[in-house]
């Protein structure tokens, strides 16, 4: 995003990931932290939230420097947990949704993030 001073533009880098984004079921809402996105879907980080395979959410949340919303139903296709110490008390808790019904719009925001930050060509 670039600011002015003195009449020229300066670049301010944005870091792209993670960003934050939400999922709800049955009225239920928590906190994610997204880690990567395609018109696909995306991987989350999940906090202490549990999710399976084959769950379905809502899914919402912001573009980085788009400042363009995506909210979308998806569903769950893979879980990661990972112990974060020797013992089990600890787990990091990811997992990739895919989108189920992206809109043209919302796939056209995703794919202009996607070159800006230069994830594609």
């Amino acid at each position: 995003m670039p600011n002015k001073s003195n009449g020229r533009a300066i670049k301010v880098k944005v870091k792209p990931y993670p960003f934050s984004g939400e999922l709800e079921q049955a009225g239920a809402k928590s906190s994610i932290n997204i880690l990567y996105v395609s018109t696909l879907g995306f991987v989350a980080g999940l906090g202490s939230q549990f999710v399976k395979v084959g769950d379905r959410y809502m899914v919402s949340f912001v573009l980085p420097t788009f400042d363009q919303s995506i909210m979308c139903s998806v569903r769950v296709v893979k879980t990661y947990d990972r112990s974060l110490e020797n013992s089990a008390q600890k787990v990091e808790r990811m997992g990739e949704f895919h989108f189920e019904k992206l809109t043209d719009e919302h796939k056209a925001r995703i794919v202009s993030f996607m070159a800006a930050i230069g994830q594609t060509k």
